[in-house]
């Protein structure tokens, strides 16, 4: 028989495989690093060249095989001929193995399908891209808890002498975080950034807010940028946050959108938890989504910012050429991160714990409790590789032309203070 899987489910599971003479290879994606949530359309793709197939959950590669691991198992490479689509839901047999009893209360249940599409294109990556974007992505929905278009609010005289014709100030729940971290015996903020954060370097102008880096020499830095957050003004605990951003690029610049906990029970960083947003570094090509959590400092873990846990996309080529819009959807037992309403990444593993050798704190902590935003723009740091562009044309700004906090159906709405 010569057949090819391009995808099927089997209790959250989603496996590849091919079927051919003399033999058969399959792999499965885990629930850990693709899940396979029945509330979401998902995409699952299938690259088919003259010596290799290739797999994918979302835009996220989980298998391969090729001629030679063929050849090598005793087999020739027979997928060179044309093959037709069949789809369908199958009853009581597992792909995993074994004979799965069928849990007659479960039914019916219907398998939807959003678009099927076949792309023939030399370039393998715009063909993953073009067939990512265009199967409509399932959002949850929700009452919108909160929002800021940026319209912004009138300054004082002396204020808007030095913003600035046409410019506006912030709205109250935004406060301006100052410094190079060494205020908090954490020079650097720990990473090796190399500017000082000023308010004077965040402008609102013609509904859009900005924060810029500057090459510029204040309080023995060299580099200035900005930093905001609504610290005690505005946090939330569940449900999806949506911001309409376009990225600086610079070798050495490193903005993000993030959240840290508003008052948590469970300790500092990392015990206490932090969600990213978005991050973005250099020639902004990637964005990446991130948890940290475990015990305090050095007993952290992060999901995942390396290329290994995949919680990336690089769905745009150049962030900074447009406005796009990062969201993350959070849930009880799960994160979810979108660019431009494409899923590229999905958590459900996490824990807290109070020190070493103790016990954990139940789950979902640290991810229970209310968390507030950030939004900044670093210069230098470990993200970037610590290299900065001397020679970058800089200033370079962040312009976000929104946020909107909605509270998900089914979860507590979010929290204003």
């Amino acid at each position: 028989m010569l057949k090819v899987d391009v995808v099927a489910v089997e209790n959250g599971v989603a496996v590849g495989g091919a079927w051919y003479p003399g033999g058969n290879a399959s792999c499965a994606v885990s629930k850990i690093d693709y899940d396979v949530d029945a509330s979401l359309y998902h995409v699952f793709a299938v690259e088919w060249t003259d010596d290799r197939l290739r797999w994918y959950a979302g835009t996220r590669q989980y298998c391969e095989v090729t001629s030679l691991d063929v050849e090598e198992a005793g087999g020739s490479w027979p997928f060179g001929e044309d093959m037709y689509v069949a789809v369908g839901v199958t009853v009581g047999r597992g792909v995993l193995g074994g004979e799965e009893p069928v849990n007659a209360s479960s039914l019916p249940a219907t398998l939807s399908v959003g678009q099927i599409s076949a792309h023939q294109f030399t370039d393998m990556e715009a063909s993953l891209e073009q067939a990512a974007s265009a199967i409509p992505m399932y959002q949850q929905e929700g009452n919108l808890t909160w929002q800021d278009e940026f319209d912004g609010i009138e300054l004082d005289a002396a204020s808007q002498e030095a913003a600035g014709e046409g410019a506006m100030g912030l709205e109250y729940w935004w406060q301006h975080e100052e410094g190079d971290g060494c205020e908090m015996d954490i020079c650097g903020f720990g990473n090796g950034e190399a500017q000082w954060y000023r308010k004077e370097n965040v402008v609102i102008r013609d509904g859009k807010l900005s924060i810029t880096a500057k090459a510029e020499t204040y309080a023995g830095n060299i580099y200035t940028s900005a930093k905001l957050s609504t610290d005690t003004m505005v946090s939330i605990t569940y449900g999806r946050i949506e911001i309409r951003v376009k990225l600086p690029k610079a070798q050495g610049l490193w903005p993000s959108i993030w959240m840290l906990p508003q008052d948590s029970p469970y300790g500092g960083w990392a015990s206490g938890g932090a969600i990213n947003i978005l991050e973005a570094r250099n020639e902004m090509s990637r964005v990446h989504g991130q948890l940290a959590f475990g015990g305090a400092y050095p007993d952290v873990e992060k999901l995942d910012l390396s290329e290994g846990g995949h919680c990336y996309s690089d769905l745009h080529d150049d962030l900074s050429e447009d406005y796009h819009v990062y969201a993350l959807e959070w849930e009880t037992d799960s994160f979810r991160w979108y660019l431009d309403g494409v899923l590229y990444c999905d958590r459900h593993y996490w824990y807290s714990r109070p020190g070493p050798g103790e016990e954990d704190y139940p789950f979902p902590a640290p991810f229970d409790t209310s968390f507030y935003l950030i939004m900044n723009v670093a210069v230098g740091g470990d993200f970037t590789g610590g290299l900065i562009d001397e020679g970058m044309h800089i200033p370079l700004s962040l312009s976000s032309e929104g946020y909107r906090g909605t509270a998900l159906l089914s979860t507590c709405v979010g929290e204003h203070r």
